[in-house]
């Protein structure tokens, strides 16, 4: 999964730089599913994700990071996942049968997701410079 995540953000970024301003500090792309069949794929994703990482929680690679995963409710799964330095992540879920993931890198990464609305399924990739 590491280096699926990894060719993924890769290519994402290969693609987009040429686009970006020079006074840009990073890129932020965020996935949402558009049909149903969508949102259960991403959904089982991140399940088998969170399942292989021990449940929702934080991992952090790296110096200066800070993080915050709060759920109330049932059903919810919330993966932060920080490597490189400065990065700032919070992760609210309030609501029941939500999943989403924040995936940081490089540097000076900021994601703040809430998560109010049932059933409600992302994926926040963000890398910084």
């Amino acid at each position: 999964m590491k280096r699926v995540m990894g060719m993924a953000l890769a290519t994402t970024l290969a693609l987009l730089l040429p686009a970006l301003p020079a006074a840009a500090q990073g890129v932020s792309i965020t996935l949402v599913p558009r049909s149903a069949a969508e949102t259960e794929a991403l959904r089982l994703a991140l399940m088998l994700y969170a399942l292989r990482e021990g449940g929702s929680g934080v991992v952090q690679g790296g110096q200066g990071n800070a993080a915050a995963l709060l759920q109330s409710g049932g059903g919810q799964v919330g993966l932060i996942r920080q490597r490189g330095r400065g990065h700032r992540a919070t992760l609210t879920q309030t609501a029941p049968g939500t999943a989403w993931a924040i995936i940081q890198g490089g540097r000076g990464a900021q994601a703040a997701v809430t998560q109010d609305r049932p059933g409600d399924v992302g994926l926040t990739l963000q890398y910084g410079w």
